[in-house]
């Protein structure tokens, strides 16, 4: 336990109830930044104080846990601060990816298993995210992972992960190669692939061009286009550009989660709690979705946070851990 407990104790509030803990792996568009990401959680408590209704002060704390990296840069840097030793791995934003993505299936119909799912974006990140988009999938249609397995395909800075690039890529893009021709450009992928689904990982801004949205406009009735940067520099595209050449299927679900999860007992918030805080989202946005790049309109932007709390509640007690 090393002093984890001196250093709680010397927080000044007692009365805390809402904690945001990370341990600076998976950060979106900087990958593993170990002990030096105290800004993600701090980040998460001002969004979930802004549109969750979390006192930020007075029963909100930031943790960051040095469990180590897997960034070499660090371990070689006599300067880091951190503990110098390799991690254990996990995940984080790909149970909100899943919840954006089964709240699209709402309006797009059809399950998991039938969708063909783009990414670009091939890092640690990005197959986090299409690891536990595999499983659930196989878990929720009984599909066998092979099946699903061959749903899934990956595009990284040098073109579609292909089999014939195997021994040139990272060990943990190898088991997303599949057996197809090189395709340089993401819109050739988008056109020979002919996704349901196009996710961005990437962190590259405005790599969905308004060709590959219409590309995947031109395959479906209604794609489904996750651009998940921030900030929107960085974005793939924005909600404006995706809604304009398509339609936009973002989802912002922190501060639903945040407002009605009862803070003393609760442990964990299990995936199919996400799911269930995705589709009150889609419940709550206006038909026409003309939303901005969180997912809700400016102006129902808390409705939608007040709104989700009562469908949540027998859901909540079923799903809690530790208490019946």
């Amino acid at each position: 336990m090393g002093r984890i407990l001196e250093v709680l104790r010397n927080w000044p509030e007692k009365n805390i109830q809402f904690i945001v803990v990370t341990d600076g792996e998976r950060i979106l568009g900087h990958g593993d930044l170990g002990c030096q990401r105290m800004g993600i959680p701090v980040g998460k408590i001002s969004l979930c104080t802004s549109l969750g209704g979390v006192h930020l002060s007075a029963v909100s704390l930031a943790i960051t846990i040095d469990v180590g990296t897997n960034n070499e840069n660090l371990l070689n840097d006599e300067l880091y601060i951190g503990l110098k030793q390799r991690r254990a791995t996990g995940q984080g934003t790909a149970s909100v990816v899943l919840a954006g993505l089964v709240a699209a299936l709402k309006l797009v119909g059809g399950n998991l298993v039938d969708h063909i799912f783009l990414f670009l974006g091939a890092g640690e990140a990005g197959t986090g995210i299409v690891e536990l988009i595999e499983l659930e999938t196989s878990k929720q249609t009984n599909a066998p992972l092979d099946k699903v397995h061959k749903n899934i395909w990956l595009v990284d800075s040098k073109g579609l992960i292909v089999s014939s690039r195997k021994e040139s890529i990272q060990h943990f893009k190898k088991p997303w190669a599949h057996d197809h021709e090189p395709v340089h450009r993401l819109v050739d992928a988008v056109n020979k692939i002919k996704p349901t689904v196009l996710i961005g990982t990437s962190g590259q801004g405005r790599t969905f061009t308004k060709e590959v949205i219409e590309a995947m406009a031109s395959i479906n009735e209604k794609p489904i286009i996750l651009s998940l940067f921030n900030p929107s520099s960085q974005s793939e595209c924005t909600a404006e550009e995706a809604y304009k050449w398509s339609q936009d299927n973002n989802a912002y679900i922190f501060p639903k989660q945040s407002r009605d999860s009862p803070p003393p007992n609760r442990v964990e918030i299990p995936h199919r709690r996400c799911t269930t805080n995705a589709k009150t989202q889609i419940n709550t946005t206006p038909c026409h979705h003309r939303l901005t790049q969180q997912g809700s309109t400016a102006d129902n932007t808390h409705e939608a946070t007040i709104n989700t709390a009562p469908h949540h509640l027998h859901p909540a007690a079923f799903l809690g851990s530790g208490h019946p």
